[in-house]
Order: C-alpha cells, then sequence, then structure tokens
C-alpha cells in the first residue's frame, strides 16, 4: 500500500515533465486566415498535433516551378487553374505578390491525389503549383517529426 501512495505521489511530477517537455506549437499566420482563431485556438487547446500538421503541409507539400516561356502552349489545356473556395473568393490572395512564403494555399480548393500529386496553373502567372502525392506527403511528414525531436 504505501507503494502505492509513493507512486501516486511521485506520478503528477512525471506529468509536469512530460508536459513541459513538449514543444510549444505556433500556428502559421495562414491557419488563423483561413480557419479562423476560435478553430486554431479550439486545436492548440485539444490537438496541437492538427496545428504541427498545417504548419508542415503549408511549408512542404508543394513546390512552385516557372513554366518555360519559349514552350508556347496554352497552359490551361494542361494544368487545372487554381480557383478559391466559394467562401474565401474575396480575401485578397496573389502569389505574384505575396511570394511562396505568404501565398496561402489552404484558401484553394485542392484535392492531392494519393498517387500522382496535383498540379495547378496559379492564376495571372506562368507558374505551375506542384503538389507531392499524398502517400510523399506521409512520407514527408514522418521524416519532419523525427527530425524536431
Amino acid at each position: 500500500m504505501k507503494k502505492f501512495i509513493l507512486i501516486l505521489m511521485i506520478f503528477p511530477f512525471f506529468l509536469t515533465g512530460y508536459s513541459q517537455e513538449k514543444e510549444k506549437v505556433v500556428p502559421d499566420p495562414r491557419i488563423i486566415e483561413a480557419f479562423g482563431q476560435e478553430t486554431v485556438d479550439f486545436f492548440m487547446e485539444n490537438s496541437p498535433s492538427t496545428i504541427t500538421y498545417y504548419n508542415f503541409f503549408l511549408k512542404e507539400s508543394y513546390t512552385v516551378a516557372d513554366y518555360p516561356v519559349e514552350k508556347d502552349v496554352n497552359l490551361t489545356e494542361h494544368y487545372s487553374l487554381l480557383k478559391k473556395k466559394p467562401r474565401y473568393e474575396n480575401v485578397y490572395s496573389d502569389y505574384l505578390a505575396q511570394g511562396p512564403e505568404q501565398f496561402n494555399i489552404l484558401l484553394y480548393d485542392i484535392t492531392v491525389d494519393n498517387i500522382n500529386g496535383a498540379h495547378f496553373l496559379i492564376p495571372g502567372s506562368r507558374k505551375i503549383l506542384k503538389f507531392h502525392s499524398g502517400s510523399e506527403i506521409n512520407l514527408l511528414y514522418k521524416e519532419y517529426l523525427i527530425n524536431r525531436r
């Protein structure tokens, strides 16, 4: 019985130590722009790993490439035009003005294939947004989590 009481007394100290070791998650401002502060606060309190994933997704799930000017083709014949989700149509978002660090892909209607990824033409540019495949994103995320430790 004394051992049980001793364990109960020590256990809270282990929990405190564990919670202090956890890295504080700071949401990317683009997550707040897309989902709102209240939703982000909910996830920060109940599922910080969700915010960690979205932070990763915004930085590592895609690349942007210039389509060569010398190739004179109608790009919309080869790539889907990147379109905003209906509720974000009035939110300003311009890749050319904002650059990749501020461009918020969460405002757009995007489906990423698990095998082929996705490719979109960024409106008003000759830039192609190339998403890794869903399986590649999962592997990259696992590596990201391992490297954070």
